[in-house]
């Protein structure tokens, strides 16, 4: 038996190292299915292995036989392999110190340098509350990266035993561990070091604990930091300043009772927060946003149009809204409208910048931007139309009626339901023939249904009448629409017509004629009522 398993395990090692990447990656899976330890090595090797499979099916195969020559083998890989290897092995690290965390204990007492940071770095990004006692012992360790790798693990994990000892190193000789000891404390909420990383912000100090210490200030939150963040702004670096506008957000979201003194604070330091938009981290961009808009000046306009192009609307969509609201809450329109005018005769231009200009425009009512509006209607993609029709319906103004009459026959049905509904809103009666000349063409339900509800935004006795007419209509949709439209209206002069078609052999038809009933206050209505009551149709 033993040499059946050993000739198998051996043609499964050979198997690994055929040509064709199929067979290797199936050696590689069974491999795993034996959990054989011996098998280790050459998995590992596998790691490195140029088809993409193979390396997958190797990992898992690992992962399943974990065990001590599995930790050893990937150790030693993770300190000195390829790169994607390195990864490949803290991966399957991880996986198996997620499932059990004893078997790597031993790894932070290992005499290499290199293993004892690679095993705090997996503890902490798996944040493993048994690590903490062994990391703790590592700050004493005699290498600095690996204190610093202890530090940063303390503070991931989150465990505020650990606070004693890792306050010590606010005064280690090396910068880079009172870096990391820094951003502990920061991670661990440490109100104890508040004053202490307080004064950081006073003397000369380096750019990288200048910039911790920013960041360990927001994340404690005390609203004290604010003025020293504010002194500090016009004397650091680019990524100081980009980290101080971030946290004094971060600060301001987290004490929303002060809004007045947030906003009187920041104003004088609006370049920070443009400046800001700059930043590649797009956590410091939304603080820029947000900042703005809580400053609200009209100088912020262009350069949040401009950060725009930036943004992906459909998998940012959160970030978009932020830039939307900040431009609202700014509202400031002399700018878009400006930017309005410039697209439209430029050969290219940024849609989601048109689309935020025309629906702040719209959510503005400015009635200035409605000429800058008109000149989107067409020519621009069929979004960009939409939303320009939209603002004319939101400004609400009577002059953009004869171009939205246009757009309802226009060739996209997402512009003529916009169009309809933008007519419904102005309310303008001009508008009435046209919609059920609409009513009459249109092929989607959709937008038929936009279109009556807008008629009965208008009302009127011209609505009113012409609901009547379509009640006779030929096509049942319509006239189920009609009918409808009677109902919301409370025409009562309708009931005779209403009743004229109680007994139309449309069961739908008959239902929606009940219902319009039910709505109307008219003497006539009880007899034909009772009548239904014996339909064909419950």
């Amino acid at each position: 038996m033993m040499l059946q398993v050993e000739r198998e395990l051996q043609e499964l090692l050979t198997q690994l190292r055929e040509k064709d990447p199929a067979l290797r990656r199936q050696a590689a899976r069974l491999l795993g299915v034996t959990g054989n330890p011996k098998a280790v090595p050459a998995l590992v090797r596998a790691l490195e292995d140029p088809h993409r499979g193979c390396q997958e099916a190797a990992m898992d195969a690992l992962v399943r036989i974990d065990g001590e020559e599995t930790i050893k083998e990937l150790t030693r890989l993770a300190s000195g392999g390829k790169v994607y290897a390195r990864n490949a092995a803290f991966e399957i690290l991880e996986q198996i110190g997620r499932d059990v965390p004893a078997l790597l204990m031993h790894l932070l007492e290992d005499e290499n340098d290199t293993i004892r940071i690679i095993a705090a770095g997996i503890f902490g990004h798996l944040k493993t509350e048994e690590a903490v006692l062994p990391l703790t012992k590592l700050l004493f360790d005699h290498n600095p990266n690996v204190r610093c790798a202890a530090l940063n693990a303390l503070g991931t994990i989150g465990d505020r035993e650990a606070l004693p000892s890792i306050r010590v190193y606010l005064e280690d000789p090396e910068e880079w561990v009172r870096f990391s000891c820094i951003q502990a404390l920061g991670n661990l909420r440490d109100q104890v070091s508040f004053p202490t990383l307080l004064k950081l912000l006073e003397g000369d100090v380096a750019e990288p604990i200048c910039w911790v210490a920013v960041e360990a200030l927001g994340k404690i939150g005390g609203l004290k930091a604010v003025p020293k963040m504010l002194d500090l702004l016009p004397r650091a670096t680019l990524l100081v300043q980009h980290q101080i506008v971030h946290h004094l957000v971060r600060i301001a979201l987290e004490h929303p009772g002060e809004d007045t003194s947030r906003v009187e604070a920041f104003a004088p330091y609006e370049t920070y927060f443009i400046e800001a938009l700059k930043s590649p981290q797009k956590e410091v961009q939304d603080s820029a946003v947000q900042g703005l808009e809580w400053i609200g000046t009209a100088q912020a306009v262009v350069p949040l149009m401009a950060f725009a192009p930036t943004l992906h609307e459909y998998t940012e969509e959160e970030r978009v809204n932020g830039l939307r609201k900040a431009l609202t809450a700014i509202g400031e329109s002399d700018d878009l409208i400006q930017i309005l005018f410039e697209a439209a005769s430029a050969e290219c231009s940024d849609e989601l910048s048109l689309k935020l200009a025309g629906e702040v425009l719209g959510r503005l009512k400015e009635v200035r931007a409605v000429p800058a509006i008109l000149q989107h209607l067409t020519g621009f993609s069929e979004p960009v139309r939409r939303v320009m029709t939209q603002a004319l319906g939101r400004i609400g103004d009577p002059l953009a009626c004869p171009p939205l009459v246009a757009l309802l026959k226009d060739g996209n049905g997402h512009v003529r339901r916009e169009a309809a509904c933008s007519l419904g809103w102005i309310g303008d009666e001009q508008a009435v023939l046209p919609l059920f000349e609409s009513l009459d063409r249109e092929e989607f339900m959709d937008v038929r249904e936009t279109i009556l509800d807008a008629l009965v935004a208008i009302g009127g006795a011209r609505v009113k009448e012409k609901f009547r007419e379509f009640i006779f209509y030929p096509d049942p949709n319509i006239q189920a629409l009609a009918i409808q439209g009677i109902g919301l209206l409370g025409d009562t002069e309708a009931c005779d017509h209403l009743i004229a078609i109680l007994g139309d052999e449309n069961e739908q038809i008959r239902l929606k004629v009940v219902e319009c009933l039910g709505r109307l206050d008219c003497d006539r209505m009880m007899e034909p009522l009772i009548y239904a009551l014996n339909d064909e149709n419950e």
